[in-house]
């Protein structure tokens, strides 16, 4: 009997931010079971969008504020994880799409393995018309058969808890109403490591404010869960972005308007001069 597969997936306001959250969630409804959205307070009419896509469920979350709250983005992940129905359950980010032509062979995948993850290739794109292979990869958990999979503060090498809560993680106990453990990685647990393919678009369709607005949110969130005192600007952030973006240039390769996914290629194709993927504003 094939095994079943869910997707769960955190938004608040995607539209207002500029991400493909459409095109995303269609593409996992497609490699899917079921997608679960935890939604975390979105008044940008994304919703009522997302609730026409077949096979997707909204669920509502801890509601997420102008700031970038660490801890909220925690519990949201570990509701979406939890509403997941299926055998193995995969989260996915809104910048992420599942390409169609990977779709059976990671259909079979899960049908043979018996280990507690999955790893695959996580493709960025910078450009448009360009990408590289990101040295982070998606896990898909064995939800069926470990029990003691979730998400979570992960535990460091020296036992300290980790930077972020972006983390899939071996439930040790909890902690303020959120799982901590060790960190699922290579290193920890036995994975399955595939060939397949997700792509990422990360600020490929965002323009210049949204760009600074993100990522003015997220380093002044870091700068707090690191218990770093500073004052920044949003064109700092905005110039540290592009330095990073300079840095991904550079391992980029060319692609045609085929190598991406069916689901976002008309996006692609009519991509808008003021978006960052069209020419990197002219700064890269």
């Amino acid at each position: 009997m094939s095994k079943s597969l869910s997707a769960h997936v955190n938004i608040t306001n995607p539209e207002q931010m500029g991400y493909p959250y459409l095109e995303s969630i269609k593409s996992f409804a497609n490699l899917c079971d079921e997608v679960i959205v935890v939604d975390g307070g979105s008044t940008d009419g994304s919703l009522e969008k997302i609730k026409e896509i077949p096979k997707v469920r909204i669920v509502e979350g801890c509601k997420w504020d102008y700031d970038f709250e660490w801890t909220i983005l925690a519990r949201n992940l570990q509701t979406g994880y939890e509403q997941c129905k299926g055998d193995w359950v995969f989260h996915f980010d809104v910048d992420y799409i599942f390409p169609e032509k990977n779709v059976k062979a990671l259909r079979e995948l899960i049908d043979k393995v018996d280990l507690p993850a999955i790893e695959i290739r996580k493709i960025n794109f910078v450009l448009a018309n360009e990408c590289f292979e990101k040295d982070h990869y998606p896990l898909l958990l064995y939800k069926s058969n470990y029990k003691v999979l979730g998400y979570g503060i992960g535990i460091n090498e020296d036992k300290k808890e980790s930077l972020t809560f972006l983390n899939p993680v071996s439930k040790r106990g909890e902690k303020d109403g959120i799982y901590f453990g060790d960190i699922i990685r290579r290193s920890k647990v036995r994975l399955e490591i595939s060939d397949i393919d997700i792509h990422c678009y990360d600020f490929t369709f965002m323009t210049r404010e949204q760009i600074e607005e993100q990522r003015y949110r997220f380093d002044m969130a870091l700068g707090r869960h690191k218990d770093i005192s500073y004052m920044t600007t949003k064109e700092k952030c905005f110039n540290n972005f592009i330095g990073m973006m300079k840095e991904r240039h550079k391992e980029c390769k060319p692609v045609n308007l085929e190598f991406h996914s069916e689901f976002i290629r008309n996006k692609v194709k009519n991509i808008k001069e003021d978006q960052f993927g069209y020419n990197g504003f002219n700064l890269l």
